[in-house]
């Protein structure tokens, strides 16, 4: 029986775009595109910076040098926090769970998106609980994160209910006995909880 579900955040809850991020740094200063991508999302320092293993002022500092930039810290963190938007369905689907069972988001996030996700979207915090890699030094697919998901909620593995857009992180939920579901949308999403009877009659995104 399950009694925890556990949402992934972006992609699944929140969408982002890093590029929006770029085109606005690209018309402050000259930036190759690719080259700040890769740093932004699919290198070490993303990662050290998504554990919460090393300091906004040295984030902003490698980040600033290698790619030439001529902003402020602030000026940068409020663009490289301006990349979310809502993805409303997902939040009243998963509100609508909550209120028969107990709902935790886990998300590799760094500290300044955690901390601009908490304070611009508040439903955050009605949810039982919000695990941020960058608090608990720990990164999806880890399976240490998933473990101290179970601790901290006081569930089994065969108790959960996980969803996550990227596949990987799925399988290695898979790996620890919990039940998971590669989001691809909406409508997939409720298909499976379906399956699972966890929802209510009627209850699911519109359309």
């Amino acid at each position: 029986m399950v009694r925890l579900i556990v949402f992934d955040l972006g992609k699944v809850l929140v969408n982002f775009d890093f590029n929006i991020a770029v085109r606005r740094l690209k018309e402050r200063c000259p930036v190759d595109m690719v080259r700040a991508y890769s740093l932004f999302k699919n290198s070490d320092l993303a990662e050290n910076w998504d554990k919460g293993e090393i300091p906004p002022e040295t984030f902003f500092a490698t980040i600033q040098k290698e790619m030439r930039l001529s902003v402020t810290q602030a000026e940068f963190r409020d663009i490289w926090n301006g990349i979310f938007t809502e993805k409303t369905d997902m939040i009243e689907l998963a509100r609508s769970l909550n209120r028969n069972n107990r709902v935790y988001v886990l998300s590799n996030v760094n500290p300044w998106h955690a901390e601009h996700l908490r304070k611009t979207y508040p439903w955050l915090g009605e949810f039982d609980g919000f695990v941020a890699s960058c608090d608990v030094k720990l990164v999806k697919p880890d399976p240490a994160i998933f473990r101290l998901v179970l601790k901290k909620t006081g569930t089994a593995p065969g108790e959960v209910f996980y969803v996550d857009d990227i596949a990987e992180h799925v399988r290695a939920a898979r790996k620890l006995g919990i039940d998971g579901h590669v989001f691809k949308g909406a409508s997939g999403l409720v298909e499976e909880l379906n399956k699972r009877n966890l929802l209510e009659d009627g209850a699911g995104p519109a359309g």
